[in-house]
């Protein structure tokens, strides 16, 4: 049985404990209110008690898996998005340490640090939208960026990836 057929299959058994449980407590309260002496009344009382813990209990499993399942959607979402913030710094990096070494080879200290800074904001610009960001090639980044900044398109080598960058699954 998968993981999600097993879920329907434990919801479809406590949604049924419910009811039995509701239709049995029913029928115990209306037996007890109409019990003619103490004692099976007493008695009916205190086994509709039991019924009805039995049936809190059950209501409380329930939400109980219902709030693990959306804490694990609200898991998945989150380690998606981290990995996601991974693959966009990494590749940040892979811009600025190929267009930084244009920016210092043609220019002097303090114009090099201006466009240095220019240089962060148009990374930070163009990663603002992650997964186009994401999906264009490195090289196409790196000549943009490099022809905005007033750096010869051609000097702009294309970076090898490192290795340790991950690299988004096309399945």
């Amino acid at each position: 049985m998968t993981s999600a057929s097993a879920k329907d299959h434990r919801e479809a058994i406590l949604a049924e404990l419910t009811e039995l449980g509701m239709s049995l407590a029913r029928d115990l309260h209306a037996r007890a209110l109409a019990a003619s002496d103490d004692k099976a009344a007493n008695d009916l009382a205190r086994a509709f008690h039991t019924l009805s813990r039995s049936v809190r209990q059950t209501l409380a499993l329930q939400a109980r898996f219902e709030r693990d399942a959306r804490l694990d959607r609200r898991q998945a979402v989150q380690d998606e998005a981290r990995e996601t913030l991974k693959r966009v710094q990494a590749k940040r990096r892979q811009v600025r340490d190929a267009v930084a070494p244009l920016i210092w080879t043609e220019y002097e200290a303090d114009e090099a640090e201006a466009l240095s800074g220019e240089l962060e904001a148009y990374v930070m610009g163009e990663s603002a939208e992650e997964d186009a960001f994401l999906a264009e090639p490195l090289e196409t980044l790196v000549a943009r960026i490099a022809e905005a900044l007033g750096l010869a398109a051609n000097d702009a080598e294309s970076p090898d990836e490192p290795s340790d960058v991950p690299r988004e699954s096309s399945g």
